[in-house]
């Protein structure tokens, strides 16, 4: 097994110096790998600050917590948050449990711009301990 820590524009470069070791006459797979650090959960977190604030716009607004969620990730995709195709073809926000602790971060800031700029006075209760 051959690895190698890559970016974008180094895999090609890495694949032509590693092809002398190839068999010509064979196929081979090669797997690519993003690592990432995960979105942080439990007390004090980011899942816990995102669930958090959606709940708060849920109770402020009368909407559910789901629509809410729903919607500051949608909102949160200009600002790079990730997404997934369905089968037919649309797209949408990807699950939170799914992201990094950067789309995380991304999330989180949108949800303070909306309120912000949405919700006039709203303020969010931030649980010190």
């Amino acid at each position: 097994m051959i690895s190698f820590h890559a970016t974008r524009n180094t895999i090609e470069e890495q694949a032509r110096h590693h092809a002398h070791l190839l068999d010509a006459h064979k196929v081979y797979v090669v797997i690519a790998k993003l690592l990432s650090k995960p979105r942080t959960t439990g007390w004090k977190s980011q899942n816990h600050h995102i669930n958090g604030h959606c709940q708060q716009i849920a109770m402020g607004t009368g909407c559910s917590f789901s629509a809410v969620k729903e919607r500051m990730k949608e909102l949160a995709i200009d600002r790079g948050y990730p997404i997934e195709t369905l089968p037919d073809g649309a797209v949408k926000a990807r699950s939170e449990a799914d992201v990094d602790t950067v789309a995380a971060a991304a999330l989180i800031d949108t949800i303070h711009q909306f309120a912000d700029e949405w919700l006039e006075g709203f303020v969010f209760i931030e649980e010190e301990a």
